[in-house]
């Protein structure tokens, strides 16, 4: 085996300003893509490793990485940005709008995925209340108002309104994504004793592998969450 570089991380070092990182984005390349093109025999985590400022891997790889990218080994290790400018890419008309294109059929997909999840619950909600008379009475209309904080209008089986939030995922993702606004209306809902149901649906277009799990508010108020936007209000 060829011998490694020894292992080092900057104190605050992140994937999003290795220089490796940055020279593979602006030729919209993904890990596994450079590796495919390179045709050498290292892994997407190597790549990975290297963005991170991970570098126990073998010198060998770390010199291909170079390679393939036009910069030094040393301009790696130093995440030095300067060295890089020779070895720029022109940003082309036709790399842009792949860049584009590739960005709207992922936002097209989580789309999909949200209204193929309202549409599951909605229809399970109600065939559970179509022997109590009330499945006419389910609607999905609040999906698309972002002020309402919930999607789906339903009610319990003493004919109590109940409010609903989806949370859709193509994949068998361990997270999602919730409106500040959603999350208010779930703690109102606890703090009132609303009936109300959290729905998250992982593999929703697949049948076989689909999973659905509903949480009350309290539950979903008690899982772990990490701040992802924030809104600034300027005071000028």
């Amino acid at each position: 085996m060829g011998a490694k570089v020894k292992r080092k991380r900057f104190g605050n070092f992140q994937s999003s300003t290795s220089v490796v990182r940055y020279m593979r984005t602006r030729i919209d390349l993904s890990q596994t893509e450079v590796c495919k093109c390179s045709g050498w025999n290292f892994r997407p985590n190597d790549i990975s490793k290297v963005e991170r400022g991970i570098f126990n891997i073998q010198v060998g790889k770390l010199k291909k990485i170079a390679e393939f990218f036009d910069i030094s080994i040393d301009t790696i290790l130093k995440n030095d940005f300067r060295a890089i400018a020779p070895a720029l890419p022109a940003d082309r008309p036709e790399r842009q709008e792949k860049a584009k294109s590739r960005r709207e059929k992922i936002q097209k997909k989580m789309d999909e995925a949200g209204e193929l999840g309202e549409k599951i619950v909605l229809e399970m909600e109600k065939e559970r209340l179509k022997p109590l008379g009330l499945d006419m009475f389910v609607t999905a209309d609040y999906a698309d108002d972002e002020s309402a904080g919930f999607d789906i209008y339903s009610f319990t089986e003493n004919a109590a309104p109940m409010h609903i939030e989806v949370k859709s995922s193509s994949g068998s993702d361990r997270q999602c994504f919730i409106s500040a606004n959603e999350l208010n209306y779930a703690a109102f809902c606890a703090e009132n004793n609303c009936p109300y149901k959290f729905v998250r649906i992982r593999n929703v277009f697949d049948k076989e592998k689909r999973q659905i799990k509903t949480f009350t508010a309290q539950e979903l108020l008690q899982m772990k969450r990490e701040a992802a936007n924030y809104l600034i209000k300027e005071d000028w």
